[in-house]
């Protein structure tokens, strides 16, 4: 008698729009996720977790709706007081792929340049 086995697919976790749609709503969810993305331009230029203010001052918005901005992340992320560790794993995959793909693209030249032996 064989054994069979059903592979099942890798589960996946939920992607952060998902995260934030469970607990605001897709319209302030959508509105969290443009405040990683600020917050994570902000840290990249600044090299340092960037403030209210000066996240403010490089998106060219108001003090008070950058921190509502910041509010709404909180609501949407509970637990993060800001993005550093949303951002650190999106940078994270981001090199991952970078390599893979850098990887993949060396070893298809080497496997194109490779002598195969004669038949």
């Amino acid at each position: 008698m064989s054994e069979e086995t059903s592979e099942q697919p890798a589960q996946r976790g939920p992607t952060l729009l998902e995260i934030a749609y469970s607990n605001v709503g897709m319209v302030e969810a959508a509105r969290a996720t443009v405040w990683v993305i600020q917050w994570a331009w902000a840290y990249e230029r600044l090299g340092r977790h960037p403030k209210v203010e000066e996240i403010a001052e490089m998106w060219a918005v108001s003090v008070p709706k950058a921190y509502r901005d910041q509010a709404r992340f909180r609501k949407a992320f509970p637990g993060d007081q800001n993005p550093a560790r949303i951002w650190s794993f999106i940078s994270d995959q981001v090199e991952v792929k970078r390599r893979v793909k850098a990887n993949v693209g060396r070893a298809t030249a080497q496997a194109c340049s490779a002598r195969l032996p004669a038949a």
